[in-house]
């Protein structure tokens, strides 16, 4: 026997007994594609909309199903339907109309159960009926939103613990069993969040009578509370803020293992120095008015989302160095603050040296001025670029330096001249709705694997990046033949096209053949 031979079986020994099955199985063929025909249903059918209680029912493919979002208000009565989806972990119901559900149809393995927003939805026991205790769901449900308490709740099991009251009657929260263990086991322990979003005029919510136990998330919206009342086991913080909780338009923290806090207002909101526990890592602020002090952002914060009517940013230092994800928003009544913004984040705040994600929604860069992109604006560290709507300024070369996304705001419509874009990193590039100039050769990087062109872009393409796996090109104006033989790269395996190439015949039909997946929209 010779030494090949000795080493093969070496290497033969060396492989377990579960690798030399799927070895086995990835050289049957018919093993293999049938492995890549149920990946593809998991994937495809994994969240489904389902619009008639018929349509539920003849499901074809139920065994591969996690979440149904169901918008008929047809009532579930029938205990088999459900039971049929074997891995169902979610279900949604949309339709404002929908009432009833018995938790006998409820599958054993559900986890999360959402009601609609504004409904009087019933989670109703048909056997005895009356409406049902919490205790009937199954024992693998964790996380319930948008209750509908009409009666006292009776008991919360130790299972569930997310939820989420979205209505609840005064004379149901006055006699509720939040005590003596019956809110979520004994003391409460169990739940660790905790959502009301009920009226204040309507409904008084008296803090004192939940045992907050080991509460980590709340969120709570047109509620008058006390902090001090709040649980310091708290993480994350959701508040939907009115008048009673603004004390001279200043709010004060001191949650010490706080990590996420959201505030919306409509209100002013003014931040000053140390209101923000140093724990806080995620921010997000919405209000018509929001003022800045000097430094008054925690020192470690990681994310920060705030709308576009902030206020305050004229020093260097109003966001911190630790800074990762800035996203700014367009709000209603931003009024002239959003020109404040967009014009100071260019011209006289620096961005942070570790920023990675930097988002624009509605107005951001160039809003109401020539502001002009220059080198030096963007640290080297960003990776993904959200221009706002309203930019459609000129970009000078290194002006973007290591990015590896950018999304292009609706009004853009500049040359990118060759160079301007990032020529190693730069992987997915989306054009605006409005831009419609020619790209000459080498306008887009060859590292380019996902390109997206805008609904109105009309230029004949005369070179594609040789990386790019991804094509959208869903633009109905598009009236020039496309050579694919010669522009498609070898690597090209989806394109998404606009009607009006195949009915134009502006290219040739056997990319439909040589491509993965092909999009007619």
């Amino acid at each position: 026997m010779d030494s090949n031979s000795n080493n093969n079986n070496n290497i033969n020994n060396d492989i377990k007994p579960n690798e030399k099955l799927f070895f086995s199985v990835w050289r049957n063929i018919f093993l293999k594609n049938n492995i890549f025909v149920q990946l593809n249903l998991l994937k495809s059918y994994k969240k489904v909309s389902i619009q008639t209680l018929e349509n539920l029912k003849n499901q074809k493919y139920k065994k591969y199903i996690e979440k149904i979002v169901y918008y008929s208000d047809d009532n579930i009565l029938d205990e088999n339907i459900l039971l049929e989806f074997d891995i169902l972990k979610t279900i949604k119901f949309m339709h404002q109309g929908f009432e009833l559900i018995s938790p006998s149809v409820l599958p054993i393995g559900l986890k999360k159960l959402i009601f609609p927003i504004k409904s009087n939805s019933l989670i109703h026991n048909f056997k005895d009926n009356e409406t049902c205790s919490f205790s009937l769901f199954p024992s693998s449900v964790t996380d319930v939103r948008n209750v509908y308490a009409k009666d006292p709740i009776i008991s919360i099991p130790s299972n569930i613990k997310r939820i989420h009251f979205r209505s609840i009657s005064q004379n149901a929260l006055n006699k509720s069993d939040f005590n003596s263990g019956g809110f979520g086991g004994v003391g409460g322990n169990s739940i660790t969040e905790l959502g009301f979003y009920i009226d204040e005029s309507t409904i008084k919510l008296n803090f004192g009578m939940i045992p907050f136990g080991l509460i980590k998330r709340l969120h709570m919206e047109t509620m008058s509370l006390d902090f001090n009342k709040l649980p310091i086991s708290l993480t994350h913080l959701k508040l939907d803020i009115r008048m009673e909780i603004v004390i001279n338009n200043v709010l004060y923290f001191s949650f010490g293992k706080l990590k996420k806090l959201e505030l919306i207002s409509k209100n002013k909101i003014e931040i000053h120095n140390n209101m923000f526990p140093e724990s806080l890592t995620h921010l997000k602020m919405g209000s018509p008015s929001i003022r800045l002090g000097q430094k008054s952002l925690p020192s470690g914060l990681l994310f920060l989302m705030v709308t576009d009517t902030i206020q305050g940013m004229n020093n260097n230092n109003w966001l911190p160095l630790s800074l990762k994800t800035l996203i700014v928003k367009g709000h209603p009544k931003s009024g002239w603050y959003g020109y404040q913004f967009s014009s100071l984040i260019i011209q006289h705040v620096n961005l942070p040296p570790k920023l990675v994600h930097l988002q624009f929604d509605d107005k951001g860069f160039g809003y109401g001025d020539n502001q002009i992109l220059t080198p030096g604006c963007i640290p080297r560290s960003l990776t993904y670029l959200n221009f706002g709507s309203n930019f459609n300024q000129e970009i000078y070369k290194d002006a973007l330096p290591n990015l590896v996304e950018i999304n292009f705001g609706s009004r853009f419509n500049r040359y990118l001249d060759p160079g301007v874009l990032p020529i190693n990193s730069l992987k997915k590039l989306t054009l605006s709705t409005d831009f419609n100039k020619k790209l000459e050769i080498g306008s887009l990087p060859d590292s380019i694997t996902h390109l997206t062109f805008g609904y109105n872009y009309n230029q004949p393409i005369i070179s594609l990046p040789s990386s790019l796996t991804c094509l959208e090109l869903n633009c109905p104006n598009y009236s020039h033949k496309i050579d694919t033989s010669n522009l498609f790269p070898p690597c090209l395996s989806k394109l998404v096209l606009s009607k009006n190439f195949k009915q134009n015949d502006l290219i040739s039909r056997d990319c439909f053949y040589s491509i993965d997946k092909v999009l007619i929209e």
